[in-house]
């Protein structure tokens, strides 16, 4: 990836790491749920 992300993109993904830690995920397991979940995702202009 080479942009910036957007605002909103920015904040959806703060929300969902912090919502994640509120129940007990730990740093790695989010990380790999965002892998997982976004690996095949295809950005377009």
């Amino acid at each position: 990836m080479n942009q910036a992300l957007g605002d909103g993109v920015a904040i959806a993904f703060a929300i969902g790491f912090y919502k994640a830690l509120g129940v007990g995920f730990s740093i790695e397991k989010f990380s790999h749920l965002i892998n997982h979940r976004y690996s095949t995702v295809k950005v377009t202009r």
